[in-house]
């Protein structure tokens, strides 16, 4: 049987960020007709590619074209009247509008499109009751007919999702990329999302998918492409790709050898004292009726190192803001020290002796690095030398960038400023989001060795991050979540050498496509 000819196809795609290159892709093909689904760790660049390829943001360099014509010149809106048609991975819906409205503005060369035919109502009135029946039959395909009278800015999460692929769709696309459709989602809606994209499969759709449920991509996929910082790395079936050994060091970190592995100082033995943050059956999130985490629970004991690790979307990154009170907390509690302090706002905390490091924008760009490390202590400025003599001795490298701006310093030494910043006030608690993310296999090593340093002064430490394997040698113990739930927990060596994270984060799965309950790694506890 003849292959099908291509629909997509790009060469040498390279988009950068200042000195940092995010995407740098230096061939993609994609088959007419196919399913095929994009993954990789979190900072791969499989936004920031889709973002180029459908004109939301222009390469650095780089050429693709879509069905045998070149778009890499072309702007989002007439990309789109070509045919590819994007959503989002935070739904992008117009809120004042009804849902009818919402999808009627997917449809492309509507009468209403031209200035004097819009100022001439018979010029578009009869049109638009055709658009609007079109609509009407989309959403009956989705089962949201019963909402079309209703604005759409009170609609549950997962209903947004289903508008805005309903919305897709009256573009009538040749391409439809969808952007972690299923983000967030809950385990029903998650299916019935997963039978509407096939069904759009098969009336003729292609579609390119970002998804980081690896049970879900198996199911669906034609063809899997992996990337893994902002390059290809592997391609192939499903099953080709979630056992090719680059694939699994990009989700979990390179194995290291006995020699390389990190000293004792690394992790202690688990201590028995009282906790001192404790966050209890947390449900929280963003959206409307969108929950990420759905019943988690942690604690962290004095001077520990507590790992949290899982699958993109897990809710790992969403524990932090929940705790930091910055994702909204609907269920459940988070205490310091024993005192309640669920919803407190950050600068609180921060006053509390919790300190926070987020992944991204982690740093003041237009500030030196001195003035970032000035706005660390601004909620107690007489603290400001003794801060500073603190935050130096740890991290040696800021004697030298003081007077450097911070949005002109490399990856690894923003993260060095933003941790140091952070430890301004000496918190007792450290908040941590992905730091080695993005950064050299040499900068990663200089990072966790700051982390274990950091531990060796007395401060309870819970980070997020994507290098498994590197962060688990220096962590006392560790959580594992799926699908915002409490997976595995155990101490740092027994969830480095368990095969059952290996597998949660390669979508190999219980039977069930529900995550299981929480299991301690040994029978012991």
């Amino acid at each position: 049987m003849a292959r099908e000819p291509n629909l997509l196809e790009a060469s040498g795609v390279v988009r950068q960020f200042g000195a940092f290159t995010a995407v740098n892709v230096d061939r993609f093909d994609m088959v007419r007709g196919s399913i095929t689904s994009l993954i990789g760790p979190n900072g791969a660049g499989k936004s920031t590619f889709f973002n180029v390829l459908s004109g939301f943001m222009p390469a650095t360099a780089g050429t693709w074209s879509f069905d045998g014509a070149e778009i890499s010149h072309l702007p989002a809106d007439r990309i789109a009247k070509r045919g590819l048609v994007r959503t989002f991975q935070h739904t992008a819906i117009a809120p004042r509008l009804t849902v009818l409205e919402n999808v009627m503005l997917g449809a492309k060369d509507t009468p209403g499109e031209s200035f004097r035919a819009a100022v001439w109502p018979p010029a578009w009135k009869r049109a638009e009751r055709r658009l609007a029946e079109q609509a009407m039959s989309v959403l009956d395909r989705f089962k949201l007919t019963h909402l079309h009278d209703t604005q759409a800015s009170v609609l549950s999460g997962g209903q947004r999702k289903l508008l805005e692929l309903a919305r897709a769709l009256m573009a009538e696309p040749q391409l439809l990329m969808l952007d972690e459709p299923m983000a967030g989602v809950n385990p029903s809606l998650r299916d019935s999302l997963l039978e509407h994209i096939v069904d759009v499969n098969k009336r003729g759709t292609s579609v390119l998918i970002i998804e980081h449920d690896m049970e879900l991509v198996q199911r669906i996929s034609d063809h899997v492409v992996c990337m893994a910082e902002g390059r290809i790395i592997a391609e192939g079936s499903a099953a080709q790709v979630s056992s090719n050994p680059a694939v699994v060091e990009a989700y979990l970190g390179a194995r290291r050898s006995e020699a390389q592995e990190a000293p004792p100082t690394g992790q202690r033995s688990v201590t028995r004292a009282d906790p001192v943050l404790a966050v209890d059956d947390m449900v929280a999130g963003y959206l409307p009726g969108v929950d990420v985490l759905r019943g988690c629970s942690v604690e962290l004991r004095p001077a520990e190192i507590i790992g949290v690790f899982g699958p993109n979307g897990a809710g790992k990154s969403t524990l932090l803001k929940a705790i930091f009170g910055i994702a909204q907390t609907r269920r459940g509690s988070v205490r310091h020290n024993g005192d309640a302090i669920t919803g407190i706002k950050g600068h609180a905390l921060v006053a509390r002796g919790i300190g926070y490091v987020p992944q991204l924008e982690n740093v003041f760009a237009p500030l030196t690095v001195l003035e970032n490390l000035q706005m660390g202590a601004f909620l107690s400025p007489e603290r400001w030398e003794d801060g500073l003599n603190y935050v130096t001795e740890l991290f040696p490298p800021l004697d030298r960038l003081g007077s450097k701006r911070a949005g002109d310093l490399s990856g690894g030494e923003r993260q060095i400023v933003a941790l140091a910043r952070a430890l301004m006030l000496r918190p007792a608690v450290l908040l941590l989001d992905e730091p080695s993310a993005g950064l050299s296999p040499l900068m990663q090593e200089q990072v966790f060795d700051f982390i274990a340093a950091i531990r060796v002064q007395g401060v309870a430490v819970l980070i997020v991050e994507q290098n498994a394997r590197r962060c688990l040698e220096i962590c006392d113990r560790g959580y594992v979540l799926d699908q915002g739930l409490n997976a595995y927990t155990g101490t740092g060596e027994e969830l480095l050498h368990d095969e059952r994270v290996e597998h949660l984060y390669l979508g190999v799965r219980n039977a069930s496509s529900s995550p299981p309950r929480a299991e301690n790694c040994t029978s012991s506890g």
